[in-house]
């Protein structure tokens, strides 16, 4: 190659790099949008510090109940303002809360004084007391009886063993009671499709089949994938029970085999899993990192992680409303900044 050629190969690459230098990147795959979009960030008052746990909501009363367990009471929001329209105080520690349209009923799980507390959804005042154990906590509702399901008991009331307590919301007595094998219990998911109730064993890392209309226990599935099971959700449709650990892990069984099937990878510190049938879409909040995991499922067998979402440190609880595409995170006060309420939107 003669020299003129060699000057004139030189020339190009020179020119090239000066007018094309971002050639690689511009090819690059864009990076996918934000799976939650967020719309509102509702700031509550400085009065309101210490940690939350679970949500409640009225849709129709466009009212969002969160119980503020530091404060021993129930804090009621308008939906669309965040504005806080009511407080139900004298609450030892309340932890989870469901609303019974029919009566115009709230009911939340008070786990110091080891009882279910029903008020009046109008007045808010408490209208009965159902004696329970000592830390009454999660609880499930049964849609198609309209029974609650309780735990209670376990180490915190010094005992072996812990309690599912059924309650009737029809009456609101308690009509029935499943003893479990461990010293901590933790969230439920009914199985409306059968009798079948699934109860996070967390004292033995297992999830325990129960038979909600004979009260009794049928079976175990040892969770592998992943330590401290806390939060359930249920795809009926499909068969598959998603059982998020606070070690940073979604673990997915098999309902009909029992089979604990692949595990998705989430933040540490998981309080509230969601599954929504209609979108085929998993929610996990996360709190020790402040993040929300969203996943996209494809088939029974196949989830697409969306990505990733902030709330905040110590956000770990959560709300989907489907009706309305919305999600809604508590985020406790941290380092000088107020407690918040965050509303998310599917992107």
């Amino acid at each position: 190659m003669n020299f003129k050629n060699l000057l004139k190969r030189f020339t190009f690459f020179a020119l090239a790099t000066c007018f094309f230098p971002f050639v690689p990147s511009a090819l690059a795959a864009p990076k996918p949008p934000a799976p939650l979009v967020l719309i509102h960030r509702f700031k509550l008052p400085a009065y309101v510090t210490g940690r939350f746990d679970h949500f409640g909501v009225d849709l129709e009363g466009n009212r969002l109940f969160l119980a503020a367990e530091s404060m021993h009471e129930v804090l009621v929001l308008n939906l669309k303002t965040g504005t806080i329209i009511h407080r139900m105080p004298n609450i030892e520690i309340p932890h989870a809360i469901a609303y019974r349209e029919t009566g115009n009923r709230i009911y939340v799980t008070d786990g110091g004084a080891g009882a279910l507390k029903i008020f009046d959804g109008k007045t808010y005042r408490l209208i009965k007391s159902v004696k329970l154990q000592v830390d009454a906590d999660s609880l499930a509702y049964d849609q198609t009886m309209r029974y609650l399901y309780i735990v209670n008991g376990g180490e915190d009331a010094d005992q072996p063993t812990s309690l599912v307590s059924v309650i009737d919301t029809n009456t609101d007595t308690k009509v029935g009671e499943i003893t479990i094998d461990s010293p901590h219990v933790e969230a439920m998911a009914v199985d409306t499709a059968s009798s079948r109730l699934y109860v996070n064993n967390t004292g033995k890392n297992q999830v325990d089949v129960i038979d909600r209309e004979k009260y009794r226990f049928i079976k175990s599935w040892q969770v592998t994938l992943c330590k401290q099971n806390v939060p359930a959700a249920l795809d009926e449709a499909n068969n598959r029970l998603f059982i998020g650990c606070r070690s940073g892990q979604i673990s997915i069984f098999d309902t009909q085999s029992g089979k604990e099937i692949q595990g998705l990878p989430i933040g540490k510190g998981i309080d509230d899993l969601i599954f929504d049938p209609k979108s085929k879409r998993i929610y996990a909040s996360c709190g020790t990192d402040g993040q929300v995991y969203v996943f996209q499922q494809k088939s029974a067998d196949n989830y697409q992680s969306l990505g990733s979402v902030a709330s905040g440190s110590g956000a770990r609880n959560s709300r989907y409303i489907a009706s309305l595409h919305e999600l809604y995170v508590s985020v406790p006060a941290h380092q000088g900044e107020a407690a918040e309420v965050l509303v998310f939107r599917d992107r």
